[in-house]
């Protein structure tokens, strides 16, 4: 990878942080803003509705529940879809929680699921400015980026907080050498969706010496298990199965969608084990990465492009993902990534709610307009995580150290 000062202005170290920083602030700002109001004022995708149907099972029928049925969605008489649940024990608190909270005040569940992501979000643009120094031109364009924008204000998922928490975790190990809070972080993401633990070799790695790896680890599955009580104990066979049963969603996105129109075989080789050989690929590309001496935030970033470009399952809220990539993108990048990805998912959402945000289906389909966006986005970042790739083949095979910024 070429060092991060061949696209970093010529400025001082204390002028580049404070435009920085100001721009992440006022940016975030204007970005909160915008969040919220569409989580006042909209109702959200399908995802919001599988939520809300995930408390009335849990409150009528109890939390296992949840693992057993999922949600059932009725017009009042009849049942027209049921949705398993796949999270891990701690996301029924935290949904539990915002019922509470909305019924001791005057918003809805569903605004504040995503005013709480919004939040999140902002607090995942603060950790990046302590994480690493970036132009001011690059901080306005992550902080404003159209794509975080409509997932956290819009579409009605808990993707904000595991970003969060996963990128907090990498700033306690980089520029603290926190082994246990980083532990306990990464442990938090992990609770929220399985799938930060595609870093978990690239941190455990980026450790120095067996002590402290162990200490993060066992900090990881402490408040991993802990976060999880009490349902995890009551039925820990039922929640477990669930989660390691959980396969992504088979949607148009990158090799899946080219497999399913030129090579039907490979696709259903990819529908069957596409999740265990992005597993399997994720953990070598971890101990590759680690022999790079890359900066840690570098290695997660690369590793997070890299995943979505060839994950076989997508679900709009994962490109809430790349956030710890973004920093690896040059400017004009994330100009052109934000305008895609931003025009992409309008058009999908527009499409899905029969031209009104305040629709509440979960029957539509996408637009050809939103395919062709969605399409021209994924090829746009496979050419970024090419452009990285190619950039640190090329620094292993000569032996030249990457620069750690």
């Amino acid at each position: 990878m070429e060092p991060r000062e061949t696209y970093q202005p010529e400025l001082t170290a204390g002028t580049k942080h404070s435009s920085a920083a100001s721009a992440l602030l006022a940016g975030g700002a204007i970005a909160l803003i915008v969040k919220v109001f569409l989580a006042l004022n909209t109702y959200g995708t399908n995802d919001v509705l599988f939520y809300e149907g995930y408390i009335e099972t849990a409150k009528e029928r109890g939390a296992i529940a949840l693992y057993q049925i999922g949600a059932e969605l009725s017009d009042g008489t009849t049942a027209y879809h049921r949705e398993p649940f796949w999270t891990p024990p701690f996301v029924v608190s935290y949904l539990l929680s915002i019922d509470r909270l909305a019924s001791a005040t005057d918003l809805s569940f569903r605004a504040w699921l995503r005013i709480l992501s919004a939040i999140a979000d902002s607090l995942s643009l603060f950790v990046l400015y302590r994480l690493v120094p970036i132009p001011a031109s690059s901080a306005w364009l992550i902080s404003l980026s159209p794509p975080a924008i409509l997932i956290t204000g819009f579409h009605g998922s808990t993707d904000a907080l595991l970003v969060c928490f996963l990128l907090t975790s990498v700033l306690l190990l980089e520029r603290h050498e926190r082994a246990v809070w980083g532990g306990v972080f990464f442990g938090l993401s992990c609770a929220v969706k399985v799938w930060p633990i595609v870093f978990a070799p690239c941190l455990l790695l980026y450790l120095n010496g067996w002590r402290r790896r162990a200490y993060f680890m066992i900090a990881a599955c402490t408040i991993w298990l802990a976060s999880g009580l009490p349902h995890i104990v009551i039925d820990p066979r039922s929640i477990l199965s669930q989660i390691v049963g959980y396969r992504g969603v088979d949607m148009v996105w990158g090799i899946r969608y080219f497999a399913k129109l030129l090579f039907p075989a490979f696709d259903s080789w990819l529908g069957a084990y596409g999740a265990v050989a992005i597993a399997i690929a994720s953990i070598i590309a971890g101990i590759w990465l680690s022999r790079l001496r890359l900066a840690l935030h570098a290695r997660v970033g690369f590793l997070a492009l890299a995943f979505l470009v060839v994950t076989p399952a997508f679900g709009y809220q994962y490109l809430l993902w790349l956030t710890p990539a973004l920093i690896l993108f040059f400017p004009y990048e994330l100009a052109v990534y934000g305008v895609l990805a931003g025009c992409f998912l309008s058009v999908t959402y527009y499409s899905f709610s029969d031209i009104n945000w305040l629709a509440n289906t979960v029957s539509k389909s996408p637009s050809m307009v939103g395919l062709i966006l969605e399409v021209f986005t994924w090829m746009y970042l496979a050419r970024i995580a090419a452009r990285l790739s190619n950039g640190l083949l090329s620094q292993s095979s000569s032996g030249e150290q990457v620069a750690n910024s």
